[in-house]
């Protein structure tokens, strides 16, 4: 098993708090320059940061106006870095994260730079049980509300996370602030087939999409490092 692998492996079944299915078909980013990370857990407790840097090219946006709205194309360059904190209890799990996110890009409708600072904070209650997860979440995301992609104002959303994974359902409220997103929701996900399911990610808080939720860490074309210390 190659270093990253395994490296991946261990950082998904023992501190990340859900699972998902790797398409490799869907084209999520254009390209990941650059991801590290460090992480600390033990049996019950896991600390993990990340940073990562990456060019997107033809990320279509809604863009709200004050009569309508429209559907742009944006370009640029993001820089990010997530904390999270998770704690395990009998089948509970609580996990805190933060993220930070700068990003600079142009509107296909003008060529005016602009620049963005994204601030998001996430809390995730989890049960675990013979083979099924269920979660909550509550979420804030700071931003202009005319760049939040794919949110109309109290904007319900309910789907699978993916048409090859049927175990799964997920069903969240997003409601478009005046200075950000705020969103609550409720997922079920079988584990019980564990061959398809490789890693989902209900913690990361830098993508508020669902198709962009698809884990990172382990696509092998990315340079991937972490470290990593296990106490017993």
């Amino acid at each position: 098993m190659p270093l990253y692998r395994s490296l991946a492996h261990s950082y998904s079944e023992l501190i990340a708090p859900s699972w998902t299915l790797i398409n490799k078909y869907i084209p999520v980013f254009s390209s990941w320059q650059h991801i590290a990370g460090i992480e600390y857990f033990t049996n019950a407790i896991a600390i993990n940061a990340e940073f990562y840097q990456t060019n997107e090219k033809n990320h279509n946006t809604i863009l709200f106006g004050q009569k309508c709205s429209q559907i742009v194309n944006q370009s640029g360059k993001k820089q990010g870095a997530d904390v999270m904190a998770h704690y395990r209890t009998g089948h509970f799990q609580h996990s805190l994260s933060y993220c930070f996110v700068h990003t600079d890009y142009k509107l296909s409708t003008t060529n005016k730079a602009f620049t963005k600072n994204t601030h998001s904070l996430k809390l995730t209650e989890m049960y675990r049980l013979n083979g099924w997860k269920a979660a909550a979440h509550l979420s804030y995301i700071s931003g202009r509300e005319n760049m939040l992609p794919w949110v109309l104002p109290g904007q319900i959303v309910a789907e699978p996370y993916s048409p090859e994974i049927n175990s799964m359902f997920s069903i969240s409220y997003q409601l478009a602030m005046k200075k950000g997103l705020l969103e609550t929701g409720i997922t079920v996900l079988n584990l019980l087939n564990k061959k398809e399911i490789i890693h989902q990610d209900f913690y990361r808080t830098s993508i508020p999409t669902t198709i962009s939720r698809i884990d990172i860490v382990q696509n092998p074309t990315l340079p991937t490092f972490f470290v990593t210390w296990k106490l017993k």
